[in-house]
């Protein structure tokens, strides 16, 4: 592992291992009770809800606000299938690449991603830190890295300048969309499919959580609900590697 990858692994370690000892401050909560609001208007549009619910917890938990979150979401849905086998012949005949962009257009498509996924990180960590100037700066990815450099003056926070923190910070953001909206989808699906999976979940839901809205620390509390998110995550991996999912599958969650 180089030095490059270890500074990123450490600070990825600590803002997630801070999110999740604080219950990641509220934001998935808040955002939750939003969502299902926004289903209850409109379900047919359940796809981009998905992924928007995704992205504005993602937005949170990275700079604070969920203002950002269309964006993130947008080079999300950009990125994915440029970093996969079944995108562009370059990812699978990489020396491709260094023909010109007239001849390979999929490299003036990656190139112009990237500068408009620069702009956007590195305009969002400016907003951060002039937020926390103004000290008006909700708690965020961002400004973990900006605090721990202020106490770090002439070493670095992390190891690394104000432009590799804003693709860790980034890229933590992105990557945190489409791998949850996808077992969210197929949470949908298999409810769908396999109404009396749906109806074990809802009586364990009447039974524990009652006419309120779920929260994260009831998930002990619910083996079913948990081992069938878990089912979800076997039976459709959100792993982009241009292979088919099969078309269906028994439902039978193991409680664990």
């Amino acid at each position: 592992m180089t030095d490059h990858w270890r500074r990123q692994r450490k600070f990825a370690h600590t803002v997630l291992t801070q999110g999740f000892n604080h219950r990641f401050y509220g934001y998935i909560s808040h955002e939750a009770k939003r969502f299902l609001f926004k289903l209850l208007e409109d379900p047919k549009d359940h796809y981009a809800l998905s992924d928007r619910f995704c992205g504005r917890i993602s937005a949170r938990l990275g700079y604070g606000r969920p203002d950002s979150a269309a964006a993130h979401c947008k080079n999300a849905g950009e990125f994915i299938p440029q970093i996969s086998p079944s995108g562009s012949i370059t990812n699978l005949m990489p020396f491709l690449g260094g023909l010109p962009e007239w001849l390979n257009p999929s490299i003036r498509k990656v190139r112009e991603r990237r500068e408009k996924e620069e702009k956007l990180w590195k305009g969002l960590m400016k907003q951060v830190r002039l937020e926390m100037d103004q000290s008006t700066a909700p708690i965020s990815y961002a400004r973990t890295y900006f605090e721990r450099k202020e106490q770090e003056v002439g070493s670095g926070s992390f190891g690394f300048d104000d432009h590799e923190a804003a693709y860790a910070v980034g890229m933590l953001v992105t990557v945190a969309i489409f791998t949850i909206g996808g077992p969210l989808y197929c949470f949908f699906l298999a409810m769908v499919l396999h109404p009396e999976w749906q109806d074990k979940v809802r009586k364990e839901y009447d039974e524990v959580i009652g006419d309120r809205v779920v929260e994260v620390t009831d998930m002990p509390n619910m083996p079913i609900l948990r081992a069938t998110i878990k089912e979800c995550f076997r039976w459709r991996p959100p792993v982009p590697l241009g292979k088919k999912t099969p078309s269906s599958c028994a439902l039978g969650p193991t409680r664990n």
